[in-house]
């Protein structure tokens, strides 16, 4: 999955707890640019 991919299913309204696939710290910075992007919208 792409962060492209990642971004626009949480933006779909999925949830998930940290993915097995990334660390923590990708986690994070994945859900950072989620809220970035938010507010511009």
């Amino acid at each position: 999955m792409t962060a492209e991919e990642a971004l626009a299913a949480a933006d779909a309204g999925e949830r998930w707890a940290t993915p097995r696939c990334m660390t923590e710290a990708q986690h994070q910075r994945l859900e950072r640019l989620r809220r970035q992007t938010a507010l511009k919208n």
